[in-house]
C-alpha cells in the first residue's frame, strides 16, 4: 500500500512539456476551450466531447447528489439476475447537455482534461502519463483514432525536481499522516472535502505497473492550495525511496497529477446538471415501479384463478 503524506500550502506552477513550460494553468480557468488550445500551441492534440458518467444500476433508492464526477449515490444492494427491482445497463451513461470536455494530449508526458460550462472552463485535471512512447493508432473496424501510451518513464524530470523543492520550502513541511486541511471558505467546505478525498497518485496503467514492479518503496505526496476559491489547486507526486535504518534514501520524485478548480463556477455547473440527471433517474425508477406493479397484478390474478386470493 502506498503511504500518503499531506502538504497544505501554495504550490508553484510547474509545466511538464516544452509546449507548456510557460503556461499559467490557473489562468486558463474562466477562459474558453479554444483559448486553452491556442495557449497550448499547435503541437498539442485536443478534442472536444460531451461530459458523461456511467449509470449502470438504478433502483428505487438511487438519488442524485451535488458531485460532478459521482452525481449518483450507490444503489442499495447487489445486482442479481431476475431482480426486477433493479434496472441494469452496463452501457448506459448520463450525458450532460450543460458540461463539455476538452481533452488535450501533451507529448508523451501528460493528458489535460478541461471541463467547461457555458463556454468557460471551471476545472482542469492533468494526469501525468509519463509514457515511454505515445503514438496514434487507428481502428479500421470502429473507424476511430486514439493516442496510445506504451511503457512508463520513471525518470525524475526537471519539473518534478522543481515542484518537489517548492513543496519542501513550505514552512508547514510534511504531515506524517493523512489529515484534513481546514477549509478557508465555509460555503465550499463540502466541495473541498470531496476534492481532497478524491486526491491520489493515479497515473496511467503503464506507470502503475512499472512502479509496483520496482523494488523501491513509494508514498504519495499531496499538496493543496485552497487560499482562493476561484483558483483552488492540488498536486500529487510519487516519492520513491529505499527504506533505511535511521532515515529513508529517496531515489526519485514523479509528479502524478494536478488539479485546478473554480469552486464557485463548478457549483453552478453541477446545479445546472442535476435537474437533467434527476429526470433520467426518475424515468428509470418509473419503469421499475411499472414492472413491479405489473408483477404484483399478475400474481394477484393467478391467486384469484387458483382460489387463493383475498
Amino acid at each position: 500500500m502506498i503511504a500518503i503524506r499531506f502538504v497544505a500550502a501554495a504550490l508553484a506552477l510547474i509545466s511538464y512539456a516544452p509546449t507548456a513550460q510557460a503556461l499559467d494553468w490557473p489562468a486558463q480557468l474562466h477562459k474558453s476551450p479554444i483559448d486553452l488550445q491556442l495557449a497550448l500551441g499547435s503541437s498539442v492534440s485536443c478534442s472536444d466531447t460531451g461530459f458523461s458518467v456511467p449509470v449502470e444500476i438504478v433502483d428505487a433508492e438511487t438519488k442524485v447528489q451535488a458531485n460532478l464526477l459521482e452525481p449518483v449515490t450507490s444503489y442499495s444492494k447487489a445486482f442479481s439476475l431476475g431482480d426486477i427491482s433493479l434496472d441494469r445497463d452496463e452501457h448506459r451513461r448520463f450525458v450532460s447537455k450543460n458540461v463539455e470536455l476538452t481533452t488535450c494530449v501533451i507529448g508523451r508526458e501528460a493528458t489535460a482534461t478541461a471541463y467547461s460550462y457555458k463556454g468557460e472552463i471551471f476545472r482542469i485535471a492533468i494526469q501525468y502519463d509519463r509514457c515511454q512512447e505515445r503514438r496514434e493508432e487507428t481502428s479500421f473496424l470502429f473507424k476511430t483514432t486514439e493516442m496510445v501510451c506504451t511503457g512508463a518513464d520513471d525518470t525524475e524530470k526537471p519539473f518534478d525536481t522543481t515542484l518537489y523543492r517548492e513543496i519542501t520550502n513550505i514552512a508547514h513541511g510534511y504531515e506524517t499522516d493523512y489529515e484534513w486541511i481546514p477549509s478557508l471558505h465555509e460555503e465550499y467546505a463540502p466541495a473541498e472535502q470531496q476534492l481532497i478525498v478524491s486526491l491520489e497518485c493515479d497515473g496511467s496503467d503503464e506507470l502503475r505497473r512499472r512502479l509496483y514492479a520496482i523494488e523501491d518503496s513509494k508514498r504519495c505526496l499531496i499538496g493543496v492550495d485552497n487560499t482562493d476559491v476561484k483558483r483552488w489547486s492540488a498536486t500529487t507526486m510519487y516519492e520513491l525511496y529505499k527504506d533505511g535504518y535511521l532515515s529513508d534514501q529517496v531515489t526519485a520524485h514523479l509528479t502524478a497529477s494536478r488539479l485546478f478548480v473554480d469552486l464557485a463556477a463548478e457549483q453552478q455547473a453541477v446545479e445546472a446538471m442535476l435537474p437533467e440527471f434527476q429526470g433520467m433517474i426518475s424515468d428509470i425508477q418509473k419503469r421499475i415501479a411499472e414492472r413491479l406493479d405489473a408483477k404484483t397484478s399478475n400474481e394477484d390474478a393467478v391467486s384469484d384463478i387458483l382460489g387463493t386470493g383475498n
